[in-house]
């Protein structure tokens, strides 16, 4: 579990700081703007320091939950509407499991309208 011991803010401030900075494209003064609009002040140099402490250990934390990755993903058929066709993208494999080629099929009406 993550250490706060001796922290001046509560583990949810610092939660979120994390959290925001690590999942959106923020810098640590949009942060502090951002918590100063909830009625939390907080300079943007401690949001760093909880960054450089606490992401790591969150990542190490979270690691340990993730699934496997498998090597192998199929993809049987593509659907996609254009203007009021549809059209249908089907791969043809090869025996090792590489596409081959693709193969489109469905009819497309060239409109102007679209």
């Amino acid at each position: 579990m993550l250490n706060v011991k001796g922290m001046r803010f509560p583990i949810d401030v610092i939660l979120v700081c994390i959290r925001w900075y690590a999942g959106y494209p923020l810098s640590y003064r949009h942060l502090e703007e951002m918590m100063e609009e909830r009625g939390v002040s907080v300079d943007h140099a401690s949001i760093n320091r909880w960054a450089i402490r606490f992401l790591p250990l969150i990542e190490k934390m979270a690691r340990k939950h993730k699934r496997p990755v498998g090597c192998s993903w199929r993809m049987r058929r593509y659907s996609a509407s254009i203007c009021p066709a549809q059209i249908w993208c089907s791969p043809r494999r090869r025996a090792t499991g590489n596409v081959q080629e693709l193969t489109f099929s469905g009819a497309v009406a060239m409109t102007s309208g679209c």
